[in-house]
């Protein structure tokens, strides 16, 4: 069941959302276990988590106790869940193959869908225009029901650091480069297909929707360690001008992931000091602490939910497009 309103809490009337979460366990490198963290930190209620299998979910439902004294129950059936509970927003951090699914089922139930990248990816083979009818289908089914479809792209949350560590607050110079670079844990074309989300996001909300050209992909594999390396080269034409681009990636088993980007040559460099996981972005000389990208962007996706705003069109057809585009240009 679903229904528009939200609970209130006494001190001070807050609103907090009901919130169920598809795929709450960490296997890999899954999200889904932070994602439920960050909107209990914030105030919310996880109603209900969903999983592959009746173990999974008991694992994963003592787990989220243990850590986060998360207390809901699993089902392994999204029909199930989401006829006995009401919910406000379901969050996708399953695996890539279930969320075209899951989205499907979800845009004609009236729920706002916090989605982790990519927002889907089709099993067959479709073409760039394929891809993008279904998109924008999917987005439109959204704003007919008005709820808020997020694809969770948390980079771009990074920006003020940058800032802060360049002293460029307010400061709009032309973008001629762009390199970021990250550290996945997969190889071949899911390498493209796990981090290219991150690096569209980035070139999204620096310079607006765009389109790559004269793409240029390498690929090698370290034969002694077996672990592979991407370059992509491209041009990406936007209403600002052109801006050349490089995404380097590096295959890394185990966190922490090094990762990072530069804005003309001034780079950026992502630090992660464990155990606490505090953040920070540092060059040559200086550091900067940021906030969790995965928190800025839960708390900007119930911002948007609170305030009615719409999904966000231009900025995930952009990079459903451009992602489909060089998983393309790498298979070919």
């Amino acid at each position: 069941m679903a229904s528009i309103y939200v609970h209130m809490i006494e001190k001070g009337q807050k609103e907090f959302l009901r919130v169920a979460v598809l795929g709450a366990r960490r296997a890999k490198q899954g999200t889904g276990e932070y994602i439920a963290r960050d909107f209990i930190a914030a105030g919310h209620r996880i109603v209900g988590i969903l999983g592959t299998s009746s173990q999974s979910v008991e694992e994963t439902c003592l787990k989220l106790h243990e850590k986060y004294k998360i207390k809901c129950p699993g089902y392994t059936s999204i029909e199930e869940l989401t006829q006995k509970h009401d919910i406000d927003v379901i969050v996708i951090a399953s695996p890539i193959n279930t969320h075209w699914r899951f989205l499907e089922f979800l845009s004609k139930k009236h729920y706002h869908v916090f989605c982790e990248k990519p927002l889907w990816w089709p099993e067959d083979n479709l073409d760039i225009e394929e891809v993008q009818i279904k998109t924008e289908n999917l987005i439109e089914t959204f704003d007919h029901n008005k709820r808020i479809l997020w694809l969770n792209t948390q980079w771009p949350f990074t920006l003020p650091s940058y800032n802060e560590l360049y002293s460029t607050v307010g400061k709009k110079n032309k973008i001629e480069n762009f390199e970021m670079w990250m550290s996945p844990v997969t190889n071949g074309r899911e390498m493209l297909i796990d981090s290219g989300p991150h690096f569209f996001s980035m070139l999204f909300a620096l310079l607006g929707a765009g389109e790559l050209s004269s793409i240029n992909i390498s690929y090698s594999m370290n034969e002694k360690n077996k672990l592979a390396t991407l370059k992509l080269e491209s041009i990406y034409i936007h209403q600002k001008g052109k801006t050349i681009v490089k995404f380097f990636l590096k295959q890394c088993k185990d966190p922490p992931r090094p990762a990072g980007y530069a804005i003309n040559g001034k780079s950026a460099e992502r630090h992660i000091k464990m155990p606490e996981y505090l953040l920070s972005l540092s060059n040559k000389t200086n550091s900067v602490t940021m906030n969790d990208p995965l928190n800025e962007s839960v708390k900007s996706f119930v911002e948007a939910v609170n305030m009615n705003k719409k999904t966000d069109r231009e900025a995930i057809k952009n990079n459903m497009i451009n992602l489909h585009k060089v998983v393309r240009a790498f298979s070919e």
